[in-house]
């Protein structure tokens, strides 16, 4: 980040430094050749340096920013590696008191998938339940 501020900060100085060359302004006579040349040469060694400065600055910009690509690279080679495979497994049968609907009372034992009782399977499930179910 330092590296990338520093290059746009060298090269906004190299903009600063050249010399203005535009349409003259009303008002101010143009400069004669003599001056526009003076001008020049002591402009270029100032835009030189700016931009030399720059162009090292955004190579160390593209070298810091190498090492981060290859650091996240080997970071996520790393995790995948350690990474153990999540198996989903099955876990106990749910019993007929965690499908009834809350405020009725639950049976003491819970019933097998098996062989439900009449009054478990006429008993109408909340829809949460039924989606769940399939």
């Amino acid at each position: 980040m330092v590296a990338s501020s520093l290059a746009g900060n060298d090269l906004a100085s190299a903009l600063y430094a050249n010399p203005y060359e535009g349409a003259p302004f009303p008002g101010y006579p143009a400069d004669d050749e003599a001056v526009r040349i003076a001008r020049h040469a002591e402009a270029i060694p100032h835009m030189t340096g700016h931009l030399a400065d720059a162009a090292h600055q955004l190579d160390l910009c593209a070298t810091g920013c190498h090492y981060v690509a290859t650091g996240i690279t080997r970071d996520l080679a790393a995790a995948r590696e350690q990474a153990e495979p999540v198996q989903r497994t099955t876990g106990p049968a749910l019993t007929d008191a965690q499908y009834d609907e809350p405020g009725q009372q639950a049976p003491t034992e819970p019933r097998s998938a098996a062989a439900p009782t009449a009054t478990a399977a006429a008993a109408p499930k909340p829809p949460a339940v039924q989606r769940a179910r399939r």
